[in-house]
């Protein structure tokens, strides 16, 4: 398939909430969500819990795979990480694909999002990935 057709079948979407931005790409077998800036909300799952619950709702209609991306985040409080581990939990009730993209070498994102690894599974279908180099 030619990267314009490509393109065209791709959706992109983006949320924004104070140093938080949520950009969304939804592909043809897959949905990526990239984290991309600071959440220091009190409250995030206001934000957050409507995003990917409509995501994860196409999720399980379509059995595409979702990815959340961390690489390019660049804080995240500890309240942030509840709405994910709530899809995450989902994610391995209901039998669907997730993998989760942190920087290993971010300090904060290898404890925070490293700690999410409790959430994989041994048939893969649910991944908690450090990467060496996120660019």
């Amino acid at each position: 398939m030619n990267s314009t057709l490509e393109k065209a079948m791709n959706k992109i979407q983006t949320f924004t909430e104070n140093k938080l931005k949520i950009q969304v790409e939804e592909h043809e077998d897959q949905i990526k969500i990239f984290w991309i800036g600071e959440s220091t909300s009190r409250n995030p799952a206001q934000f957050l819990d409507p995003i990917l619950n409509e995501k994860f709702h196409i999720v399980k209609t379509t059995y595409k795979r979702m990815i959340f991306d961390f690489t390019k985040a660049e804080y995240m409080n500890s309240a942030a990480i509840i709405p994910i581990i709530k899809i995450l939990k989902l994610a391995g009730d209901t039998g669907h694909s997730i993998q989760v993209f942190y920087n290993r070498f971010e300090r904060w994102q290898s404890v925070l999002l490293g700690e999410l690894r409790i959430f994989e599974t041994e048939d893969d279908r649910i991944q908690v990935i450090g990467i060496d180099n996120p660019n």
